[in-house]
């Protein structure tokens, strides 16, 4: 850890604030939903804002429109399990933008695919039936062959792994207890995934076995979001908090992190505010 980590003192701050913009104004239906903005480099966040998916540049101070929900949207081609019908007036419930995709995820268990600099949409599906089919998180990386994949987290107690080259469904693990979120470790062989239940799990990423938001800033560093208005960094191999990375008590957010992203040391913590605003610390 002394090598990943720069050492600091325990009162000293890990992130400190840059600015606030109240230009972009992301959406929160509910404080529970997460990831309603992602940051795909220091200076292009995505985010919801009402029913339209927005992109905005720190640099050039732009917002512009990406996929709009308020109406019909519908894949430009024919997949194998792709609702080539499409949806009409999709209240999303995430966001998942990497690896130049952008993938949305409804309340309904909607799920909508759509290449960054392409006009059409990719790939449509609906994940479950399910009366509680609610979307809670999606993850996008490369398998350890380099294909692109999804993972999603559904309220039906299911996580589900797409392939999103060949857009066809590969597995689905099922838990006792709705999934809040799933995240994919750095070296692809774990999940590490948490929901309705005191537990969280790290299960084997082929088959399953073996909070709110976590993510994986390196190989031994996670990020754990909780409601309300928690953060916290934790080394995954003992198993505890980090204070010395920030605080000597969990970092305190305003008004809950419902929106959070986090990449690695070197860029910008994001948050999407329920005020509404975009925060940004460094």
């Amino acid at each position: 850890m002394d090598k990943l980590c720069k050492q600091v003192e325990s009162s000293s701050k890990y992130y400190e604030f840059q600015y606030n913009t109240r230009i972009v104004k992301p959406s929160i239906l509910h404080f529970q939903l997460r990831n309603l903005l992602w940051a795909t480099s220091k200076h292009d966040v995505y985010f919801m804002s009402n029913s339209t998916v927005g992109h905005w540049s720190s640099l050039s101070h732009k917002m512009t429109d990406v996929l709009d929900f308020s109406g019909h949207v519908a894949p430009a081609k024919k997949h194998p399990g792709c609702a080539l019908e499409g949806f009409t007036g999709v209240q999303v419930s995430t966001l998942a933008v990497n690896e130049g995709l952008l993938v949305a995820g409804g309340f309904q268990g909607e799920l909508v695919c759509k290449s960054l600099g392409e006009r059409d949409v990719k790939f449509c599906t609906r994940t479950t039936l399910s009366d509680n089919a609610i979307t809670n998180a999606m993850d996008i990386h490369r398998s350890t062959s380099g294909s692109l994949r999804i993972t999603v987290s559904n309220n039906d107690s299911g996580v589900r792994e797409f392939d999103m080259e060949r857009f066809q469904l590969l597995n689905h693990f099922r838990f006792n207890w709705p999934v809040n979120h799933t995240s994919v470790s750095p070296d692809k062989k774990l999940l590490a995934v948490v929901g309705d239940d005191r537990d969280a799990l790290l299960v084997d990423s082929r088959n399953g076995k073996g909070n709110f938001y976590l993510s994986w800033p390196s190989g031994l560093l996670i990020c754990l979001s909780v409601a309300p208005g928690w953060c916290h960094l934790r080394n995954r191999e003992p198993g505890q908090d980090l204070p010395g990375l920030g605080h000597p008590e969990p970092i305190d957010l305003p008004r809950g992190p419902e929106g959070q992203h986090r990449r690695d040391p070197v860029h910008p913590l994001l948050l999407g505010r329920a005020v509404p605003s975009l925060l940004r610390a460094r």
